[in-house]
């Protein structure tokens, strides 16, 4: 029964963000009308339902109590301004290709 629910939430997390997608192309008050609902409780909540454990945007919306406390996570630091730059990130891209990329599958 677990493993139907899980199946049905993800589903439903993927339609929420194809559905998002194509309002959003349809005009702004469809794309307004989407944002509206995934800001409101139903929509926060399907993240939770599919184990996808993201903070909720909304901040007056109860977040599973699964995820951890920000301030209790440690993130990798990262500089923005460096890895921002295009020439920075060919160089990466590059050398994924190079080292990752051409590896047997």
């Amino acid at each position: 029964m677990r493993k139907t629910l899980r199946v049905g939430a993800v589903i439903a997390l993927l339609m929420a963000v194809f559905t998002g997608r194509a309002m959003a192309q349809s005009g702004a008050v469809n794309a307004k009308r989407y944002y509206d609902w995934l800001m409101s409780p139903e929509g926060q909540s399907i993240g939770g339902k599919a184990d996808s454990l993201q903070s909720p945007a909304n901040k007056t919306f109860k977040p599973d109590p699964r995820i951890p406390a920000m301030d209790s996570v440690r993130l990798v630091k990262y500089d923005f301004e460096k890895y921002g730059k295009s020439a920075e990130r060919r160089r990466l891209l590059e050398r994924w290709n190079k080292e990752v990329g051409a590896q047997v599958r």
